[in-house]
């Protein structure tokens, strides 16, 4: 079976294993458990709001950088709050939407790529 399958089989044991913990009662069906497995592993869209969004904004007003940024929002929780890459994301996205306020406050900007073939 594990030939067919291509996989090894503790691979295998491991995921009948967690059905049998999960759902006790249903027989194992590849299907519905590829299913669940999809709504289950599919990222949910981050997106910075609300207090934590104004939280940011300030402190890029005050010239600090992402990183900066992730680690005292870290800090003042006693946990990781947001990455300093959510923050670039945040800062890039608004700069393609024509905001540039935030992207003038970094202290460091992305080099264009250029296209191959071009100088």
């Amino acid at each position: 079976m594990t030939q067919q399958v291509g996989v090894d089989p503790s691979t295998i044991s491991r995921e009948l294993a967690r059905h049998r913990k999960a759902y006790p009662d249903q027989p194992y069906q590849a299907t519905n458990a590829q299913q669940r497995c999809q709504v289950n592993t599919q990222r949910k869209a981050y997106k910075l709001q609300g207090l934590l969004e104004e939280q940011v904004r300030q402190r890029l007003r005050q010239r600090f950088s992402p990183e900066q940024i992730s680690g005292v929002l870290a800090l003042e929780a006693g946990r990781k709050v947001i990455s300093h890459e959510t923050i670039y994301t945040y800062i890039y996205r608004h700069q393609n939407a024509g905001n540039k306020e935030f992207i003038s406050l970094l202290r460091t900007r992305h080099k264009k790529i250029q296209e191959v073939g071009e100088s």
